[in-house]
């Protein structure tokens, strides 16, 4: 008996060295960096830069590192390649009192469409905003117009209307902060996201 349990002492104590995890500081798309703390057992290991790691043991304690892009991407391109795409923002703006983008916007709704042709299940909000010029009754009514037309034209565009929401914020979220009746272009907008 005595034996059966210095067995499954060993074997504990094995399972436990064998328990490894690693933590890793990865570069956002744009190349932001920024850190991590990892703590264990009383233990603290701060991460900054770039591909900067630690692998935790399961009896405590962390060996640091940092890695190369290249590295990185060898030992995790499955796991990497798993990850979703990060959500995409587009704004369209609009001329004053319309729900007519302006000639800037139309090049902008290609870009929309090749962000939601590389998700397999894309889920696109489009939240209408005006500017303070008018009741807000009625740019309540004008923005939803607005983020109605974009979801419209999305659907002729071969997009699931189930995958599209529409939303009117009025002038409540102003771009640029103005003051009442003050014709700012930039708050005449949609903004599209897409996920």
């Amino acid at each position: 008996m005595r034996a059966v349990l210095t067995l499954l002492g060993l074997l504990l104590l094995l399972t436990a060295c064998a328990s490894r995890e690693l933590y890793m500081v990865m570069p956002e798309a744009n190349g932001k960096v920024g850190s991590v703390t990892v703590s264990q057992d009383g233990h603290t290991t701060e991460l900054n830069g770039a591909y900067s790691a630690a692998e935790v043991s399961g009896l405590g304690g962390a060996d640091t590192v940092t890695l190369d892009a290249n590295t990185v991407d060898t030992y995790f391109k499955t796991a990497l390649a798993a990850q979703p795409l990060r959500p995409a923002s587009t704004m369209l703006f609009f001329i004053t009192g319309t729900d007519r983008w302006d000639p800037t916007s139309e090049a902008k709704v290609e870009a929309i469409l090749q962000d939601i042709a590389k998700r397999p299940a894309p889920e696109v909000t489009v939240i209408g905003h005006t500017d303070t010029v008018g009741k807000t009754q009625d740019n309540d009514i004008l923005s939803m117009k607005r983020a109605q037309k974009v979801r419209e034209r999305l659907i002729k565009l071969g997009i699931p209307a189930a995958h599209i929401v529409a939303i009117g914020r009025g002038e409540r979220e102003l771009f640029i902060p103005t003051a009442d009746e003050v014709d700012e272009p930039r708050n005449r907008r949609d903004e599209i996201s897409v996920r």
